[in-house]
C-alpha cells in the first residue's frame, strides 16, 4: 500500500468491514440492473433471491450451517485432492481444512494474457482479504480459492493485455495468433514470438 493511504475501516455489529478510503481509491456505485443494486442495497424483496445480504456477518454464519449439513468430511478430503498448495503453509492450512471442517471463499476468472484485466488480481485479492475476516468472525478455517476458468475458448478475448508505459500512456500487447481452432485455454500452447513480446514489455 502507499505509504500515504490512510486506510479507514467502519466496523458494525453485523457488517463486513468497508472498503477502503484512501487519496488512491475513489468508490463509486456500481451499476448493472436494478436487482443487483437492491441486491447490494438489502432491499429486502432483492435479497431473497440470494443466500443473505453480502454485508451481513449473520448471513455467511447461516450459509455456514448450511455448508456444514451436506460438506462432510470425506467430500472436504476431495476438495483438497483437487487443490495445489504452493507453500509448506498453504499445505499446513489445506490439512487443516480437511481436519477442522473448513470452509472456502471461491471466485475465479478466465485464463488471459499476463493474468488478463487487471480486475482478475482484485477478485483474488478481495477472495483472500474476506476469507481472512470471516476466519476471525466465524472462528474456522477460511480457505480463499481462486480457479481459473481454462476451458474458455474465447481466443480473441484473452491473447492481448493493456499496461501502462513509462509515461502513462496505455499501451497493447498481444499474443502472436496461434492455432485458429477453437481450442480451450488450456490446450493453446504459446505460439513462436511469445518472447520477443515480453522482452518488448520489458523494454517499454
Amino acid at each position: 500500500m502507499h505509504p500515504g493511504c490512510v486506510v479507514v475501516i467502519t466496523l458494525e455489529a453485523d457488517r463486513v468491514p468497508a472498503a477502503l478510503v484512501s487519496p488512491l481509491v475513489r468508490p463509486v456505485s456500481i451499476g448493472g440492473s436494478q436487482l443487483v443494486r437492491d441486491y447490494l442495497a438489502e432491499v429486502p424483496s432483492a435479497l431473497q433471491f440470494y443466500a443473505g445480504s453480502p454485508h451481513r456477518i449473520s448471513a455467511y454464519r447461516e450459509k455456514l450451517a448450511e455448508v456444514d449439513r451436506v460438506f462432510t468430511h470425506e467430500k472436504r478430503i476431495a476438495a483438497a485432492g483437487a487443490l495445489l498448495p504452493t507453500s509448506a503453509s498453504a499445505r499446513e492450512r489445506l490439512d487443516r481444512f480437511v481436519r477442522e471442517g473448513g470452509v472456502a471463499v471461491t471466485t475465479g476468472q478466465q485464463t488471459g494474457f499476463l493474468t488478463g484485466p487487471l480486475y482478475t488480481i482484485y477478485k483474488a485479492v478481495s477472495a483472500a482479504v474476506l476469507a481472512e475476516h470471516l476466519e476471525k468472525q466465524l472462528g474456522r478455517v477460511v480457505l480463499p480459492i481462486f480457479w481459473s476458468a481454462s476451458e474458455d475458448h474465447d481466443w480473441a478475448e484473452v491473447d492481448h493485455t493493456f499496461l501502462l508505459d513509462p509515461r502513462g500512456g496505455l499501451c497493447r500487447f498481444r499474443l502472436p495468433a496461434g492455432d485458429p481452432r477453437p481450442l480451450p485455454m488450456s490446450r493453446r500452447q504459446l505460439e513462436e514470438g511469445v518472447r520477443e513480446l515480453t522482452d518488448e514489455i520489458r523494454t517499454t
